[in-house]
């Protein structure tokens, strides 16, 4: 969940930086987005679609849905504390309608290279030199 936490904080700095001083990590809202693609919580109208765009574009679209989830709801976000976080997180696939979603996450500019980067960046931070 680092590329995601890189990510929000590449995209939205101000939410980054209030989640991060809530003490809200990725792992604590995200996990099931991301190892469900997108089915767990999610209106099947907006589950098809996502895995449409899953199958042509591979992973890179769970990390827009998740931004765009994370932008969408930025504004509540920011004036609530950590259970508050954590419930509008866990209710917000479920609330948001379909075609704005994915309006939204498509519009996030997320080359590959860019996890990639995140990627070694991570691998670097955690890999012990030999």
């Amino acid at each position: 969940f680092f590329q995601l936490q890189r990510l929000l904080e590449m995209h939205m700095p101000l939410l980054y930086s209030h989640l991060s001083q809530q003490g809200v990590e990725p792992t604590m809202y995200a996990s099931e987005w991301f190892m469900t693609v997108c089915i767990y919580n999610f209106p099947f109208s907006t589950v098809v679609r996502v895995w449409d765009i899953f199958l042509a574009e591979g992973v890179k679209i769970i990390f827009r849905i998740a931004l765009a989830l994370l932008k969408l709801n930025q504004e509540a976000l920011l004036s609530q504390s950590f259970e508050q976080i954590l419930q509008t997180l866990k209710q917000a696939p479920s609330r948001q309608e379909s075609d704005t979603l994915i309006q939204v996450a498509l519009s996030i500019k997320l080359k590959n290279k860019t996890l990639k980067d995140i990627e070694s960046e991570w691998m670097a931070q955690t890999t012990p030199v030999l």
